[in-house]
């Protein structure tokens, strides 16, 4: 038996540590947007990892995640 093209499969990342399930295509961008507005940061002011390699900002827009990726948003904290 084979999945109907209408069917989307699940794949599940971990961001910041959180492990949720989505659907693929996963863009790096789509989940950035969710996450840094629940975290209420600004994305030109954050570092993205996945699995610990640094992606670059142009490249947001068509990194796909696959499953088990870990995403790592990292903002600098200014204090002593």
């Amino acid at each position: 038996m084979t999945a109907s093209s209408d069917q989307k499969i699940k794949i599940k990342i971990r961001v910041n540590g959180e492990e949720f399930a989505t659907e693929q295509p996963a863009l790096l961008i789509g989940i950035l947007q969710e996450h840094v507005q629940k975290l209420d940061i600004d994305l030109e002011h954050c570092v993205i990892a996945v699995n610990q390699c640094l992606v670059h900002r142009h490249q947001y827009d068509e990194f796909e995640l696959k499953d088990n990726d870990e995403v790592d948003i990292l903002t600098a904290v200014v204090g002593g």
